[in-house]
């Protein structure tokens, strides 16, 4: 019973996080709300979801980061980086299928959660997988 009762927690608190993003971008569709600014713009918006008396801790950024990267850098920013992704997938699919699959898969991760893009450790590890792949593509 506990664990069906934390399973609909989970779905209700990512259904409010889904909506909190459509609301930002729906606020601010093309220039988004700037690097960093998905919490502070969270936290100011009226009639937010848990009232003014929600704790801090309560506030995080929507478990999507393809929905992140919209609300923080807007339409123009998100096409930018699609398009900047494709041309990284399409360097590493002609010389390296195996380190495509992994970016790809990264892709695909980024659907689940957002600590790629929010979270130190997951701009570290974006960042080493790219270093890393890049360093073997100019190795070629």
């Amino acid at each position: 019973h506990d664990q069906s009762r934390l399973a609909q927690v989970s779905v209700t608190e990512r259904s409010q996080l889904l909506g909190d993003a459509k609301q930002i971008i729906t606020n601010h569709p093309f220039r988004g709300v700037g690097l960093g600014g998905y919490l502070p713009t969270l936290m100011q918006m009226e009639g937010n979801r848990l009232g003014d008396d929600r704790p801090i801790f309560r506030f995080q950024p929507v478990h999507n980061t393809w929905l992140l990267l919209w609300a923080e850098l807007g339409l123009v920013g998100l096409i930018l980086f699609f398009v900047w992704i494709y041309s990284v997938l399409a360097a590493f699919k002609a010389r390296q299928p195996l380190f495509a699959s992994i970016l790809a898969a990264i892709g695909i991760m980024f659907y689940f959660d957002h600590f790629w893009f929010s979270l130190p450790f997951g701009l570290m590890l974006a960042a080493a997988t790219l270093a890393i792949t890049s360093r073997e593509l100019t190795d070629k």
